[in-house]
């Protein structure tokens, strides 16, 4: 037998038993308190007052086993219940969050381009270097390119004879 099959035999033995045992206590409790009352009447002792003993343990174990047997069904009706809440919820959420979501991450991209925009790396070495520099500090390399080229438009070393794009020779 499968553990799902184990579970709904329990399952089924729980739903019948647990109501089963809140009736016999019920019904023992009844006929403790009648004979409690009765005495009243007749100035004697109970006879059967023990039975409140009885009657309570089975009750409990009642109410006990009935719940354990109807736990899955309450369980899926609660979260049945509780999904499009918690659905909603999480929406507005989102929703009304949106606008600053988005600003934290353009202030997250501006303070990322800034701190990559503040190196130059070197084209022949790769080091990196500050950002006013004009040449690499490992191997002397030019790093700012401001000499256009007037063919193509492609920005090259001031010291270039050529241009890195096109080949336009510039004048000396």
């Amino acid at each position: 037998m499968s553990v799902s099959g184990k579970n709904s035999s329990m399952r089924s033995i729980l739903r019948i038993a647990g109501p089963l045992f809140i009736f016999i206590g019920v019904v023992i409790l009844i006929i403790a308190m009648v004979d409690f009352f009765s005495a009243f009447g007749s100035f004697g002792q109970p006879d059967k007052f023990y039975l409140f003993f009885l009657a309570i343990p089975f009750i409990f174990l009642g109410v006990i086993a009935t719940s354990y047997g109807f736990m899955g069904a309450v369980a899926r009706y609660k979260a049945n219940e509780l999904a499009p809440v918690a659905k909603d919820t999480i929406n507005y959420m989102a929703e009304g969050t949106k606008d600053s979501v988005r600003t934290i991450a353009r202030s997250i991209k501006e303070g990322i381009s800034e701190s990559e925009g503040a190196k130059v790396v070197c084209q022949k070495c790769g080091t990196m270097n500050a950002s006013d520099s004009r040449f690499c500090k490992n191997c002397g390399t030019t790093l700012r390119k401001d000499k256009k080229c007037p063919d193509c438009g492609e920005q090259n070393d001031s010291e270039a004879r050529f241009c890195d794009k096109c080949g336009f020779k510039f004048p000396a």
